[in-house]
């Protein structure tokens, strides 16, 4: 499920990757996964903001 309206800042230690090398950090973007499921389990859920 994608939120096409979040606006959010690309933060590399807030990446879950093991490599925190990235064109994109510090940059502002718009929208991102805000769920993912797999065989009908959530495996990936954003958290809401505070």
């Amino acid at each position: 499920v994608l939120d096409t309206t979040t606006r959010w800042t690309v933060e590399p230690a807030a990446l879950l990757s093991k490599s925190r090398n990235t064109p994109f950090a510090g940059r502002a973007l718009t929208g991102r996964a805000a769920l993912t499921l797999v065989g009908g389990t959530v495996v990936h859920q954003l958290e809401a903001p505070a």
